[in-house]
C-alpha cells in the first residue's frame, strides 16, 4: 500500500461550511471505488488550499482512468465550491500494510477479512494478497459499497468475538454458519464478483470450536456436505475447499497448529 496526499487549491472565495461535505463526498466516492483504504481521513485546511493523507493499494490508484461515475461527479462538486480536482503526491510505501497482489490475472479469488484489516476484502487465491477492487466491474451502482460494508459487518463480529465479552457466540454464528445473514450477503457478492470477473470466487467460513481434532478433520462442506479437506493447508489457513459450494475454511483454530 502507499501513503498519498491529496490537495485541493481554492481558485476562489471558499465557504468552509460548503468546501469540508465537498471534500468528504470525494473521500466517500473514492473509498467505495476502492481508490483509498480505511475510514478515518485526517484532512488539514491551510493558507488556500486544503489538504487530506491517504493510504492507496497502488501508486496509480487515484489516477482518473479508474474513477467512477460518482467519482466524477464529487470532483464536479468540488469545482461549484470553489475548490480544484486533487493534485495528488504521493509520499511512499505504507510500512503498516499488506502489499497489493501483482496479478494482471488470477486462477481464482476469495473474499476474506478479519479485524486487523483495512484492505481490499478480495484476496488473489494464489498470493493471498489483496486485489484492489477497481480492477474488477463495479458490483453494483458503479461502485463496491455493498462489498465494503458487508467487510465492515464481517470485521465488527471478527472484533466482537475476539474481544469475548458481548455478543461473542451470536457474532461467531455470523461468521462461521454458511447460511447467516452476514454469510448470504457476503457470498451473494461473491457470486456477483465472479460472474462480472469471470473468475472463480470463493467465501470464507470462520471456524472455532468443535469436539476433537478427529472429528473437525472429517468435518463435511456445510454447504453440500460432500468431502472438502484439503492434502495440505493453502496459506497456512485453509484446510478445506469445496469447489461446487465456492466456500473454503480452516480446521477449527481451537485445533489448528
Amino acid at each position: 500500500m502507499w501513503v498519498c496526499e491529496l490537495s485541493f487549491d481554492c481558485y476562489q472565495d471558499i465557504v468552509l461550511a460548503e468546501a469540508e461535505p465537498a471534500v468528504r463526498q470525494l473521500l466517500d466516492a473514492l473509498r467505495y471505488n476502492g481508490q483509498i483504504l480505511g475510514r478515518e481521513f485526517p484532512t488539514s485546511i491551510h493558507q488556500g488550499w486544503l489538504g487530506c493523507r491517504v493510504v492507496c493499494p497502488e501508486q496509480d490508484s487515484l489516477h482518473p482512468r479508474h474513477y467512477s461515475r460518482q467519482v466524477e461527479l464529487a470532483i464536479d462538486r468540488l469545482h461549484q465550491v470553489g475548490l480544484t480536482s486533487p493534485r495528488v503526491q504521493c509520499r511512499g510505501q505504507d510500512l503498516n500494510s499488506d502489499s497489493t497482489d501483482p496479478c494482471e490475472t488470477r486462477s481464482w479469488q476469495l473474499l476474506y477479512t478479519s479485524y486487523l484489516h483495512s484492505c481490499s476484502p478480495l484476496r488473489c487465491g494464489e498470493h493471498f494478497a489483496p486485489v484492489p477492487l477497481y480492477r474488477i466491474p463495479p458490483v453494483a451502482n458503479g461502485d463496491f459499497k455493498q462489498v465494503l460494508k458487508w467487510q465492515e459487518d464481517w470485521e465488527a463480529c471478527d472484533q466482537l468475538q475476539m474481544n469475548g465479552s458481548i455478543l461473542e457466540h451470536g457474532a461467531v454464528l455470523e461468521l462461521a454458519l454458511p447460511d447467516s445473514r452476514l454469510a448470504r450477503r457476503g457470498r451473494d457478492l461473491a457470486k456477483r464478483i465472479e460472474y462480472l470477473s469471470g473468475i472463480p470466487t470463493f467465501y470464507y467460513l470462520y471456524r472455532v470450536g468443535g469436539d476433537s481434532l478427529a472429528a473437525e478433520q472429517e468435518r463435511p462442506c456445510p454447504g453440500c456436505g460432500g468431502d472438502w479437506r484439503l492434502a495440505e493447508p493453502v496459506h497456512d489457513i485453509f484446510d478445506f475447499l469445496c469447489e461446487p459450494c465456492r466456500l473454503v475454511s480452516n480446521l477449527s483454530w481451537d485445533f489448528k497448529d
